[in-house]
């Protein structure tokens, strides 16, 4: 049957000259057009759940010194493959509840399939390898740790993901070798192997046989589960007492509950017979292990595990000020010590000789920010070839530089004339509070953009269709309620601490860590909070904006003129230069190593990506960007035109 097809298409291509298929449409759940909101709701909730879980079971597994066990090792790689697993999915199919062409690139459906099969196979071979831990310690306790020593434990961690990876790549190269040249609609929400296979018109017996030595491996893993689990029931069934039974089973039951749910769904999912095959009850059973049982995992092992119960326990008794502490301070107040009330901001003192220089440098680039950044926005708003989803994320972005700027720069300039240079606590907090957002906010706005450049130059067929208003009126509002949130959190948790020592603040604004700095309160919580939402905004943006680079990089240059390679190239060189700047700036702010750390070179870098590059913005972007030149010429005609008018 497969040769027949492969022979009919060759007869419709005749010499090799079969059509690719640029884009695939996801059918998804839109057969259920009535129920698209609340199925929206119910995965955003499953997907926050997912991450939320997962996020606290790897953060209390690093921090608890009593998780530092072989088990919780694997669990800490199992949280992150489930969160990856629904991450590959669910952001796509929520996104598609809410677009009208629901369609996904060639190259990333290839991309999504890849990483798919990379986290499902990882998770298979870490529920393997949790249960030979569990056979270890229930078989042979006397020699667990010797058997499970570290080393061992890395190899076999690295060794499922080096697999994975490598299985996950075979079918990707494989895949990528096929044509699809006929219907191009996956009755699927994602891109799996096997939907994409179905629409496929090329020959399939290599890719055939590679699947069913896949699925041979699989189902060898899932039987090396069970003969593991027989043994250990029968090591269980051999201890006398009923509690001794009872504590060492409950050891393994979450586990074994984990295991079932996966490897069960998997199953009802990919190997049923053909004959029983139902469309509604596959559609459910692969909803359950790409998106209900990795946000279950977590939950599962923290309602079922004592361990991390008490972990969790200790990690928030430690988080919270200690009663001591509290009695401690109001003994403080009562010998007159008092809480700090105002900040002194050091800024520029060390430098009083420059100091109407830098006045007046600070005071240009403002008012150029200012300059630029108005005259984007008219441009944007009143210019009618600029009604496009690139400008309009460029307004967001210009509305932000200036806020980002306004926020820092004209106290800054007041503290050049200002002998105290103080700020009051609540001035400090809310500065700090409007930073956060707007610099949370401009990550997510580039990443935007790139995503928006991605869609232009590798799918320009179906740019409008895909960067449709209301998706773009979704995406910055989500920019702006995901960096407002964030900001609050900090906001919130940095209200809590208090200030009774030394009150400068050697920065020139109040930022988050040189406040944090200052506290004589417990500031861990702060700190993983830090760690995990800046981890989040930061890997998140910074792979959407390396992802998209290099796919339309890939693109342009398989482009064959060198004109074309040159034109696409220019409509996302200065997004380019303001992402490279933005980031590499930010970069060397917060993320170098302590060792290289210098004060003079902090100072010159934090100026850069508050001050300089909020006002270069603008002008990157005209100088460098015929239509947002040619929408000013056509402002300022149409201004004299109307002077002249006047005049007459």
């Amino acid at each position: 049957m497969v040769f027949q097809r492969f022979a009919y298409f060759r007869t419709i291509y005749p010499n090799n000259k079969l059509q690719n298929v640029t884009s695939f449409i996801l059918f998804g759940m839109s057969d259920l057009p009535e129920h698209q909101i609340l199925l929206f709701l119910i995965f955003l909730i499953l997907y926050l759940l997912n991450l939320l879980g997962n996020i606290v079971m790897i953060t209390l597994i690093v921090i608890d010194p009593q998780l530092k066990t072989p088990m919780y090792f694997f669990l800490c790689n199992l949280s992150f493959a489930d969160m990856c697993l629904a991450t590959v999915n669910v952001p796509n199919l929520l996104a598609n509840f809410f677009s009208k062409s629901k369609t996904i690139s060639y190259s990333g459906c290839i991309a999504q399939m890849h990483f798919f099969f990379t986290t499902g196979i990882a998770e298979c071979f870490l529920l393997s390898a949790m249960a030979y831990d569990r056979y270890v310690a229930i078989c042979n306790p006397l020699h667990y740790t010797l058997v499970m020593n570290r080393k061992l434990c890395n190899l076999i961690a690295a060794g499922t993901w080096t697999v994975a990876y490598l299985h996950s790549l075979l079918h990707t190269l494989l895949m990528s070798q096929l044509f699809f040249c006929g219907p191009n609609t996956i009755d699927h929400f994602f891109c799996d192997i096997i939907p994409l296979l179905k629409l496929s018109c090329s020959e399939l017996f290599t890719n055939e046989i590679v699947i069913f030595i896949d699925v041979a491996i699989v189902g060898c893993v899932a039987f090396l589960c069970i003969l593991i689990y027989i043994r250990i029931l029968i090591a269980i069934l051999g201890i006398q007492s009923s509690e001794g039974r009872c504590k060492v089973f409950s050891t393994c039951s979450s586990h074994l509950v984990v295991l079932t749910l996966f490897f069960g769904s998997a199953y009802f999912t990919y190997l049923q017979p053909s004959s029983s095959y139902i469309h509604e009850r596959n559609r459910i059973m692969t909803v359950i292990y790409t998106v209900v049982t990795p946000m279950l995992n977590p939950f599962i092992y923290s309602l079922r595990n004592n361990d991390v119960k008490e972990a969790l326990r200790r990690t928030i008794g430690r988080r919270l000020i200690p009663v001591q502490t509290c009695i401690y301070y109001l003994k403080m107040r009562t010998k007159n010590h008092t809480i700090v009330t105002s900040f002194i901001l050091f800024g520029m003192s060390d430098l009083p000789e420059h100091r109407i220089l830098l006045f007046l440098a600070f005071l240009v680039l403002y008012l150029l920010n200012l300059l630029g950044n108005i005259v984007m926005i008219t441009l944007i708003v009143n210019d009618a070839q600029l009604k496009t989803p690139m400008y309009f994320f460029l307004c967001n972005l210009s509305f932000a530089d200036m806020c980002l700027a306004t926020v820092n720069v004209p106290n800054l300039l007041a503290n050049f004339f200002s002998k105290s240079k103080t700020i009051s606590y609540s001035g400090c907090i809310a500065q700090m509070h409007f930073f956060l957002i707007t610099g949370i906010a401009e990550c997510f706005l580039l990443s935007a953009m790139a995503y928006d450049r991605y869609v232009a130059i590798c799918n320009p067929l179906h740019y409008t269709l895909v960067m449709n208003r209301k998706l773009c009126n979704l995406i910055a509002a989500g920019c702006w309620t995901v960096a407002y949130l964030n900001s609050l959190l900090h906001t919130l948790l940095m209200s809590q601490l208090s200030f009774c020592g030394p009150n400068t603040i050697d920065h020139l604004f109040c930022d988050l860590l040189p406040l944090l700095k200052l506290s004589c309160s417990d500031i861990s919580t702060n700190e993983i909070v830090i760690f995990i939402a800046g981890g989040i905004v930061g890997c998140s943006t910074f792979l959407c904006i390396l992802i998209s680079y290099i796919c339309i990089f890939i693109t342009i240059l398989s482009i064959r003129s060198s004109e074309g390679r040159r034109k696409a190239f220019s409509t996302c060189s200065s997004h380019l230069i303001v992402v490279t700047l933005y980031f590499g700036s930010a970069y060397f702010t917060y993320l170098q190593p302590s060792s290289s750390y210098t004060h003079e070179r902090n100072r010159v870098m934090t100026v850069m990506y508050t001050v300089v590059t909020p006002m270069l913005n603008p002008y990157i972007y005209s100088l460098r960007n015929n239509d947002v030149k040619g929408a000013l010429r056509r402002i300022i005609a149409r201004r004299l035109i109307s002077v002249q008018t006047c005049i007459t």
